[in-house]
């Protein structure tokens, strides 16, 4: 097996989550008023106008741009819905992307996670995990992955074995924040540094068998990629906008990321076209 990673692809997963037990995973961040919905729009390049788009106008200096208004035209890609059980624990996510849908499903018992992966309806994957003493992810069953956190709960490293070599990501915590992650295997090496707005919170969290989620709201992040065989460089830097509704809750996110590569040095010239979208929020106390 040899690790590949393209930084720009996201995974688009769906979750279903049953729970057959009472959670205790950092009951004091269950949110009161959690989101049950995400509308993703991104730059539209094509022509005429797609339905349901919108155009919108801002500073280009503010994100790295040209100095002056910019202007894009935003398309709908994708909607997750989100539904929480009585306990306000997340208990189903679902997803659709362009003209397609996935889902993953989750079953909990005591010590374990079994996860199911769908497409269309199908089953095409199952992953069990088994769980540490904070109730967290600690490692895949009959797998290679094991997840290492703080005392406090915050996941630190996870370490993925391969016959080609071993792949390590390691989380950077301060002040209850990631403010670096580092993953590195035989192949490459992807570095990226977190900045967050301190006097602000952080979203309401869904998922948190994962680790303690950060404290406040990411603004910027510098995502460094280099490619051994090849001495492939990238750097991706996103920077992050917020507006709010009148009870104060994050009404929208504004991403502005920019893409550089090069080959054979660490400081390319060579700059892509900038990619823009927004997440709208919706609420259930809205």
């Amino acid at each position: 097996m040899k690790f590949t990673l393209y930084p720009l692809l996201s995974c688009l997963t769906i979750a279903s989550v049953v729970f057959s037990c009472t959670d205790h995973r950092f009951p004091e961040l269950i949110p009161s008023c959690p989101i049950v919905q995400e509308t993703i729009k991104k730059d539209y390049t094509g022509t005429g106008t797609p339905p349901n788009s919108e155009t919108i106008t801002f500073e280009g200096s503010t994100y790295g741009l040209p100095a002056g208004k910019q202007t894009f035209v935003l398309a709908p890609t994708e909607t997750h819905t989100y539904t929480y059980n009585s306990q306000k624990l997340l208990s189903q996510e679902n997803i659709v992307y362009n003209s397609s849908n996935s889902a993953t499903t989750y079953e909990y018992n005591v010590s374990t996670i079994k996860q199911s992966e769908f497409t269309g309806g199908i089953l095409t994957k199952e992953t069990s995990y088994s769980l540490n003493s904070q109730s967290l992810i600690g490692s895949i069953i009959n797998g290679n992955t094991t997840y290492k956190y703080d005392a406090n709960g915050y996941l630190i490293e996870t370490t993925e074995l391969s016959p080609t070599g071993v792949q390590k990501t390691t989380y950077t915590i301060d002040n209850g924040n990631v403010i670096k992650k580092e993953i590195t295997n035989p192949n490459f090496k992807l570095t990226t540094v977190y900045t967050y707005d301190l006097t602000k919170d952080n979203l309401p969290a869904k998922k948190l068998f994962e680790g303690r989620p950060n404290r406040n709201l990411l603004i910027k992040s510098s995502q460094d990629y280099q490619q051994f065989d090849v001495n492939l460089y990238t750097n991706f830097t996103s920077t992050f906008s917020y507006t709010y509704d009148k009870q104060g809750k994050i009404q929208r996110k504004l991403e502005v990321m920019l893409y550089k590569s090069g080959v054979g040095g660490i400081n390319p010239n060579a700059a892509g076209t900038p990619s823009i979208s927004t997440t709208d929020y919706t609420y259930a106390c809205q």
